[in-house]
Formats: structure tokens, sequence, C-alpha cells
């Protein structure tokens, strides 16, 4: 099997839309979940090397940034991208229903995955260390980013940037998820399947959830660019 048939068989690029653009989200997801285990292990042979030899493997802004990068990655590009990929195709198969809106999913899945690469660990904003990098990638909360006196570290605002396509994913796969729900709801003659129930809540859920987090990730970027205050 050549390169190009490799590629065919591992996002099953002969098969229907459903099945290819689930294939997809599934290929990118386990490859975020490897990096981010990456990122973990970093973390674990830090942690690893003081605890029994007293010693730091890697600079703090390394460890830092695995710790940052080992979540962001394993929860959202690997955990929640195959959550949204496995709802998909059941609802698609389940349903009996044949796909609507393309370019939406399609767009959602382009964000989701550049959001990832928007991710990133500590900056290291002066020279002496402090260890207080998470007050440095969180504004929320009256926890300020790289204010002298509170945190040396930053992050720039592609940090932020990063979130707010994650924001966007979450809505727009989840809108085209519901879509689908009300289409079947026009011929459905029966209550809907536990399993359909369970992908449409937890769906709603994640939508709900990421409310306040897109609120805060919109303010971050306007304080950013000095429209809002920080504390405002």
């Amino acid at each position: 099997m050549g390169l190009k048939g490799l590629i065919v068989a591992l996002f099953q690029l002969d098969k229907d839309w459903t099945t290819r653009i689930v294939m997809a989200m599934l290929v990118m997801g386990v490859i975020w979940g490897l990096l981010g285990v990456i990122d973990s292990l970093m973390v674990r042979i830090q942690e690893t090397a003081w605890g029994t030899l007293g010693t730091l493997v890697m600079t703090s802004q390394e460890y830092y940034g695995g710790v940052t990068l080992h979540a962001e990655r394993d929860l959202f590009g690997f955990a929640q991208q195959v959550i949204y990929a496995l709802f998909i195709y059941f609802t698609i198969k389940l349903l009996n229903l044949q796909p609507r809106a393309k370019w939406l999913l399609n767009i959602s899945f382009i964000i989701l995955n550049i959001s990832m690469m928007f991710m990133e660990g500590p900056i290291v904003a002066y020279p002496v260390f402090n260890d207080n990098y998470f007050s440095a990638t969180d504004w929320y909360y009256i926890s300020p980013m790289g204010i002298p006196g509170y945190s040396q570290y930053v992050v720039s605002p592609l940090f932020f940037i990063g979130w707010l396509l994650l924001d966007i994913f979450t809505y727009t796969g989840g809108i085209w998820i519901v879509y689908h729900y009300y289409i079947a709801s026009k011929s459905l003659k029966e209550k809907l399947p536990v399993p359909l129930v369970y992908f449409l809540m937890v769906t709603l859920m994640f939508m709900i959830g990421y409310s306040g987090v897109t609120a805060a990730d919109v303010w971050d970027l306007l304080a950013y660019a000095g429209v809002v205050g920080l504390n405002a």
C-alpha cells in the first residue's frame, strides 16, 4: 500500500461524506491526544526528577508549557473532538438522515484544529522565576495576566484567539447536530431511542457549559485591545 492508499484508507476517502468527516475528526483527535500525552510525559519527567534526584531537567517555561498543553490537547483536541465525531456518526446513521449543511461542519472541523495550533504555553516576561504561571493564562476571577507583582509569565493574544475558535467550534458543531435532530423530529413517529436522547442532551450541555467561557474569552480579547477594563 502506497502513501496515497494509506491516506485513502486512514481517512476513508472512498466512503460517504459522513464517514469521511467523522474519520477526519477521529484521526485528528488521536493526533492531538498523542501530542498531549507527550506534554504530560514532560510534566511527569520533571516531577519525577525533582522528587527523586532534586534536579530540574527542564526549564520552568517548558514545564508549565507541558502542564497547559497536555490539558488543552487531551481535553479539547482529543476528547471533545472524538465525542462530537461519535455523536455525529450515530446521529446520522441511527436517524437514517441525509446530512445537510455539510459546509458548516467542514468549517467547524477546520476551526477546531486551528484553535489547537493557537494554544500555547507561557512566555517568560521577566527574568526572575516566580511560581505563579496560572495567573498568567487567565484573566478570569481577578487573576490578571502578565502584570508585574502578579505574574512573571504572559501569553500572547493567540492563546485567547485559540480559545475563541474552540468556542466557535463547540457552537457551530453543536448547532449542526441539534439541527439534524430537528429535521428528524418532523418525521419521527415514536420517541427517540435512549442513546440518541443522551447524544442530544450532552451536545446541549456542551453549548450551555461553554456560555461562560465564551463570554470570558470575548472579554479577554476586548480587554487586551483596551476596549473594556481588565476587571471592570
